[in-house]
């Protein structure tokens, strides 16, 4: 009977688990693929720039995934996740991005660097908020309150509808 209820268990965890990952994936558009959506449907995106190793970031992760007002957005707004020490080359509004090696154990892409604040530098978690142009309206460094992602939706709702 023990072992009945740890299969059940593991399969109900293992089931819940894979509905979140679908959850955000629904949510999440690639960075690599943000272009050809933003030509067939152009509107703003929210991109969070973030690393594995971030406490900060996976905390932010795991937020978005309960935030009602960032999960009814996927009509208004594109959110996509940049990984800040990505091996890949991504093309990012028509210039292609690579990863540096900096020498020591972790490099960057020149992609996080590009989006970064150039007098604040890189810190994660970074938000950033483009138009649907590519323009950098707004940046955000560290973790954002839920209420504070609702207020970024609403505004930007607002203006796709102007």
């Amino acid at each position: 009977m023990l072992q009945l209820f740890k299969y059940l268990l593991l399969t109900f965890g293992v089931c819940l688990g894979l509905h979140s990952n679908a959850q955000k994936e629904n949510l999440t558009i690639s960075i690599e693929v943000l272009a050809d959506s933003m030509k067939l449907h152009p509107k703003p995106v929210m991109i969070l720039v973030s690393t594995n190793w971030c406490k900060y970031c996976q905390m932010q992760k795991a937020q978005l995934l309960r935030n009602k007002a960032f999960s009814e957005a996927k009509d208004v707004v594109y959110f996509s996740e940049l990984n800040a020490e990505t091996k890949e080359d991504i093309l990012f509004n028509g210039q292609i991005y690579q990863y540096k090696n900096s020498g020591d154990a972790r490099g960057i892409h020149e992609l996080a660097i590009a989006l970064a604040d150039k007098k604040e530098g890189l810190s994660y978690p970074l938000w950033i908020i483009l138009d649907q142009n590519y323009k950098i309206l707004l940046r955000l460094n560290g973790l954002l309150a839920p209420d504070e992602v609702k207020k970024i939706v609403e505004t930007l709702s607002k203006q796709k509808d102007e």
